[in-house]
């Protein structure tokens, strides 16, 4: 485990998928809430989704922690367009 009180170990993006065993996206979003503010001002979260459910575009794309929503499969020309 890394300690994360050194801005370089922050991871620079988070890819995130909605749909996962367990916990689903929308779920970590709810957690990302409560962890330090320093890690949430470096880390940008793009959501990596095959949902094309308008809804969970919606909810996504307008939670403030999201930088970004990109459909799977994920290929290289959508990874340039992630200019952070």
């Amino acid at each position: 485990m890394k300690n994360l009180s050194n801005e370089q170990d922050y991871p620079e993006i988070i890819f995130l998928d909605l749909n996962m065993p367990i916990k689903d996206g929308f779920a970590f979003l709810v957690e990302y809430e409560e962890i330090p503010e320093a890690i949430k001002t470096f880390s940008k979260i793009v959501v990596l989704s095959s949902s094309i459910s308008p809804d969970d575009i919606n909810k996504a794309s307008t939670n403030s922690h999201v930088f970004k929503y990109v459909n799977k499969p994920l290929s290289e020309k959508y990874l340039d367009a992630i200019s952070l």
